[in-house]
């Protein structure tokens, strides 16, 4: 009997929660926005308010950027594919000499030991 007394005051919390929750707004529908007209208005200071504008404003002709056309033909050119191949090329041919330069490099035979640092002093100005 005590189980069921606390589980429906639990129940009964909760349920004022939500409520009291949903009254300011945390849930549930939220208010609808005013729907603006989609014609062109203009402000009519005498009254203050909008009115619907009987006139009509259309944008003049656009016209392609020069500067845009010729950054765009410079990246195609760059692109290329002559060009792709051409730093894949080189790429790996300096790949190829960096390893032909030190062969067996990461071998440990025939390494020379590094010279002892010396704790040598400053020297005199």
């Amino acid at each position: 009997m005590l189980m069921i007394s606390q589980r429906l005051l639990q129940t009964l919390a909760c349920g004022t929660v939500a409520l009291g929750l949903s009254a300011c707004g945390m849930f549930g529908s939220k208010p609808s926005q005013p729907v603006a007209s989609t014609g062109a208005q203009e402000f009519d200071p005498y009254a203050h308010t909008w009115k619907a504008s009987g006139r009509v404003v259309t944008p003049p002709p656009s016209q392609p950027n020069a500067a845009l056309a010729a950054q765009d033909a410079a990246s195609k050119q760059e692109n290329s594919t002559l060009n792709k191949a051409g730093r894949m090329v080189a790429s790996t041919a300096s790949a190829v000499g960096r390893a032909a330069k030190k062969p067996l490099d990461w071998l440990p035979f025939g390494k020379k030991d590094e010279a002892p640092v010396e704790d040598g002093k400053p020297a005199a100005q």
